[in-house]
């Protein structure tokens, strides 16, 4: 079976869940687990459509889709560009799920992910407002 980017998948050996970043070369996958980068082989994967088990409800066993709202979107551990590709992917989640706003965790750090993202966020129609959280100046909230 052969995954594309954005697929929820099953990562065998870990036992855990994530998404596909990308193909790196035919059967290895780039996929995102929590905040970090892993290269899995495909057949340490599983497509998570196939674990649905019939007493349970749907809510609880099918992959997040594309219409599922992301409140807060974690880039720590990436390089601005990987974080700049999930930071536009979350956006277009959260424009289709009709939000209000998402939340950035982009830490302190040396600021490149920040700045990046800032210059980036000022060139977007769809996004009102963005500012700092105030109680944390490693999170930056988008309005819509």
């Amino acid at each position: 079976m052969s995954f594309k980017p954005g697929d929820t998948v099953h990562i065998i050996p870990l036992k855990k869940s994530g998404l596909v970043s990308r193909l790196l070369k035919p059967g290895h996958y780039q996929v995102t687990l929590g905040s970090m980068q892993i290269t899995c082989r495909e057949t340490d994967l599983e497509s998570r459509t196939r674990k649905i088990k019939a007493t349970a409800t749907p809510e609880s066993v099918l992959p997040p889709s594309s219409k599922e709202k992301i409140r807060r979107l974690d880039l720590h551990g990436l390089r601005v560009a990987e974080a700049m590709n999930q930071v536009e992917s979350a956006i277009n989640r959260a424009i289709l799920c009709n939000q209000e706003r998402l939340e950035i965790l982009h830490g302190i750090g040396s600021g490149k992910i920040k700045e990046a993202l800032h210059r980036y966020l000022e060139q977007l129609v769809v996004v009102k407002n963005f500012k700092l959280e105030p109680s944390n100046p490693g999170v930056t909230v988008i309005y819509f």
